[in-house]
């Protein structure tokens, strides 16, 4: 029996199916003009009206959801979610919901509460580790941390050097996105965890180191901890983990050398010598001795620009040698990682897999933890 038989009496209107069993006739009195009839038999029933008759119901239409295509109806918006909810192998039933209520998670509400229930929710379902703040005075979200139970599992068993940075233009609120980053025995990345603050302040900072420690407990610590030089940071991990090797990052201190002393001496050349054959010198300095005559030779080299020698001094070696030195780091077990460039791997491979930066909690948290599944899944066939 054809669905335009069976379901709508009005598209039946005018139909030309033809039945496959002995059809019987009830006069219908409700027909303008010459009146028509339903027409049955044990398939099932349809209107037929005379050739100069015209149909008019007493009654509004009534429309049953049997025979409808649910795809058919969504929206392109909708399309993408079914598509990134089933790439995070969330469950059907779940994705249907979400899509009956995705009217009302991204428009009811204007200032995006229900989107956050809903992206809470979500990582509740996937059963992970996650804590929450919010504003007291305006009772909005400020800071969400996430991390996957599977990416907590790695991160006990590989707890050594652990990478933190952010990154932007991750989401459509505009907020940082700090991702924390762990290394396997196998030299494979995998994403501890992550971070939305609403700044970089350091209070910010101390919220989510203060969760990573939660996390690590209090038996065994990280052997180091790699960030760039971010005062709030850097002054968080120092209180929060007092005992840990903390490491700046060469490669974004080299850079800063290197800009610094171009625009001292106005000239692009002199930054790239004096990286060179001045403070590469400084860096890799394996005894006091070399540290000393490396750190006097620049002095004595530039002596014609003191502004390069006070940058030096007070910015780096003053205050932070014994994170970037060899001298020092060299006693850290570090499995040679002096860099961030894990952390700008991995942020660099999360934007590839979001695609937008205008995402919203609920898109950005299926494709992160569609990316951490495909980590778990490499380092497993790497173990």
């Amino acid at each position: 029996m054809s669905r335009r038989r069976s379901v709508f009496i009005s598209e039946a209107l005018g139909g030309d199916d033809e039945p496959s069993t002995p059809l019987s006739q009830d006069p219908i009195e409700d027909f303008g003009g010459d009146g028509g009839y339903k027409v049955s038999n044990d398939e099932g029933w349809q209107i037929v009206l005379d050739p100069d008759a015209y149909g008019k119901h007493n009654h509004e239409l009534i429309v049953y959801e049997e025979g409808n295509r649910q795809m058919s109806k969504l929206s392109p918006g909708a399309k993408q979610l079914v598509r990134d909810l089933t790439d995070a192998k969330v469950k059907p039933q779940n994705i249907l919901a979400a899509v009956r209520n995705q009217d009302r998670l991204r428009l009811k509400d204007a200032d995006g509460r229900v989107v956050v229930t809903y992206f809470l929710e979500l990582g509740i379902e996937s059963q992970y580790t996650h804590w929450i703040l919010v504003d007291p005075d305006t009772n909005v979200l400020t800071h969400v941390f996430m991390e996957h139970p599977t990416s907590l599992a790695l991160l006990r068993t590989y707890l050594w050097v652990i990478g933190i940075d952010s990154t932007y233009k991750t989401n459509k609120y505009k907020t940082p996105f700090l991702e924390l980053v762990d290394v396997t025995p196998c030299n494979m990345n995998f994403l501890i965890g992550y971070a939305f603050m609403k700044d970089e302040s350091a209070l910010s900072y101390a919220w989510v180191i203060d969760k990573l420690k939660l996390l690590v407990g209090s038996d065994v610590l990280p052997t180091a901890i790699i960030t760039n030089c971010e005062l709030g940071l850097m002054s968080s991990i120092r209180e929060i983990f007092p005992d840990t090797a903390h490491l700046l990052c060469t490669c974004h201190i080299n850079n800063d050398v290197e800009h610094r002393v171009k625009k001292i001496t106005n000239n692009k050349d002199p930054g790239k010598i004096f990286r060179l054959t001045r403070w590469n010198p400084i860096l890799n300095a394996t005894t006091l001795d070399d540290y000393n005559r490396a750190v006097q030779k620049m002095a004595e080299s530039y002596v014609a620009f003191p502004a390069v020698i006070h940058y030096v001094k007070d910015t780096w070696l003053n205050n932070h040698k014994e994170k970037f030195v060899k001298l020092w780091t060299n006693g850290v077990l570090h499995f040679g990682n002096v860099t961030n460039c894990r952390v700008e791997s991995e942020n660099s491979s999360l934007k590839g897999w979001l695609e937008t930066s205008t995402g919203s909690l609920d898109s950005v948290w299926a494709k992160v933890n569609k990316e951490i599944e495909d980590q778990v899944t490499q380092i497993k066939q790497s173990l």
